[in-house]
Parts: C-alpha cells; structure tokens; sequence
C-alpha cells in the first residue's frame, strides 16, 4: 500500500499508520470504553499480548464456563507497554491474571478495530489503547513460543 496515514486513538495518544473504514462488528462490545473504529492498516503495526499460554481459566461472566487464553488471539494492547504487571491487568482490564507475555507484529493491511479498553472485567479501570484483529493475513509472533517471555516473580505491581 505504502500509503501515510496517522490515526490517533482518542484518549491514549496512540498514533498508527492506518485509515478508517466502516466499522466492523466486534465479539464484545462491552470491552471498549467509547466508541471503536474500524481501520486498515497501511504499515505493519507493533502489538502486544498478556495471556495464559493455552490455560483453560473460569468464565469471568459467572456461568460455568471455561475460557482459555493462549499465545494466539484476537486482542492486543498497542502502544507504550513498559509497565508492570499490576498496570498491565488494570489498564487492559484483563479477565484474568495473566502471566505470558508475547511480542507480535499485525502486517500492513490488517483489518482491525481500535479504541481504549473499558472496565470490562473485576472493576479494572481500562485505558489501555487495544486492537481487536479480524481480518488479513496472521498476526507474526516476534519469537519462537520457547521464547515467550514468562513474567518475573520480580516483575510485580510493587516495581516502579
């Protein structure tokens, strides 16, 4: 494409290189705070994933249900993400206490929806700019599994 386009997401200061499109649909719409865009990248995109590394964990909502969180997925936080794992669960209002973390990059093209988490899951406060992917060619994880960065018992909500 190798076309310019910088989109803001509002309230993070998040810049990408992307244009909007017509808003897609979204498998939860209760885990954006505002409204979502839909946009199409128009250059790779740096992405980031806190998850279970295929852990089967109870349903937040309360039914029963099991929901496993693994390496692949459609959630990502964009942006600054140097930050402990203490901000990380609340600013992405993560359902569970997650402890992988996987490096990925969303190729040139990529459909996806954008805008800030909400306070989705156990009173989190959300803020985190987060992409929901749905359409284009894989997301790469930067790194083979084996290199999946486990947290540090030392990378803790204590750190500063």
């Amino acid at each position: 494409m190798n076309h310019h386009a910088d989109f803001t997401i509002q309230g993070t200061g998040v810049t990408i290189n992307a244009q909007i499109i017509a808003r897609g649909p979204t498998v939860d719409s209760l885990a954006w705070r505002g409204p979502y865009h839909t946009v199409q990248l128009l250059a790779p995109l740096d992405a980031f994933r806190l998850h279970g590394a295929g852990a089967n964990y109870d349903s937040p909502e309360g039914d029963g249900s099991k929901w496993v969180s693994s390496r692949g997925g459609s959630w990502y936080a964009l942006g600054d993400v140097i930050m402990n794992v203490g901000e990380w669960h609340r600013t992405a209002s993560l359902p569970h206490s997650f402890s992988f973390f996987t490096a990925y990059q969303i190729p040139e093209g990529a459909v996806l929806n954008v805008g800030v988490a909400s306070n989705r899951f156990h009173d989190r406060p959300g803020g985190i700019a987060q992409a929901e992917f749905f359409i284009g060619n894989n997301v790469i994880a930067l790194g083979a599994d084996e290199n999946d960065a486990m947290l540090s018992p030392f990378f803790t909500e204590e750190m500063h």
